[in-house]
């Protein structure tokens, strides 16, 4: 994951590429800390600019498939580094089968909080 970056739409244009899928996490309040971890399946960089008034810093990865997202998303979340708050959520898949998380092979249906 690339980051933190302190969130600005200027900075997301910048180093997000365009109509990309790709996993990313949120924070309001610290650079070593992340409280939101989810994907986009179509546009990472339309996701974000969408959180703009919402989030301090970001962390972002490139996909080349919403799937791939996905699962950038779940490990990013499981990840020790940075520390996730514990209000955060594991990112939640798209019903449908082939979306289980790869690290601890959970489905939508059976996501709890951190």
């Amino acid at each position: 994951m690339h980051g933190p970056f302190v969130f600005s739409t200027v900075c997301v244009d910048q180093v997000v590429p365009l109509h990309r899928p790709g996993a990313y996490g949120l924070s309001r309040t610290s650079a070593e800390e992340v409280e939101v971890v989810d994907f986009s399946a179509s546009s990472l960089r339309e996701e974000l600019r969408f959180h703009a008034e919402e989030a301090r810093y970001f962390w972002f990865e490139v996909a080349l498939t919403a799937h791939e997202a996905y699962r950038l998303a779940c490990d990013f979340y499981h990840s020790p580094s940075p520390k996730k708050a514990s209000g955060a959520v594991h990112p939640a898949a798209p019903p449908g089968p082939g979306w289980t998380c790869p690290v601890c092979h959970s489905h939508a249906e059976q996501l709890v909080p951190a």
